[in-house]
């Protein structure tokens, strides 16, 4: 929103971004994000690359496995676009948050499942016949 008040970067707001930095998921995404904007796009922007990567990737920051995080390479794409595979593991994900790793992942599968079936009953009823 206040984007249009300034001409350069300001740090009003760094503290807010700072926090993010407490949360796994929000660190991760972060880090992806720095990573694939690189040093040049960042530095152009007005900012240090190097500051911005030390402190999301400095000691002291938590760590946290990242197949307990949701995939960045998936959030940043439109959903349409994923795969089976990428589905199950975004559906896997949020199951396994609100219900817990066991049921989550169960959950995840049985709904997983009933999708593919349900697309290859569909692809097999809009086929043509030889």
């Amino acid at each position: 929103m206040g984007i249009h008040r300034h001409t350069r970067p300001s740090i009003q707001s760094l503290d807010k971004w700072k926090a993010l930095t407490n949360q796994p998921q929000s660190l991760h995404f972060a880090q992806s994000y720095i990573h694939d904007l690189g040093h040049d796009t960042i530095n152009c922007l007005g900012y240090s690359f190097t500051e911005i990567s030390s402190f999301i990737n400095g000691p002291g920051l938590i760590s946290q496995k990242l197949s307990k995080l949701f995939p960045w390479s998936i959030a940043i794409r439109p959903r349409k676009e994923w795969s089976f595979r990428e589905q199950y593991l975004s559906e896997r994900y949020f199951a396994i948050q609100e219900r817990g790793h066991i049921r989550g992942s169960l959950r995840a599968l049985k709904k997983t499942i009933k999708h593919g079936v349900n697309l290859l009953k569909f692809q097999f009823s809009t086929r043509e016949p030889s």
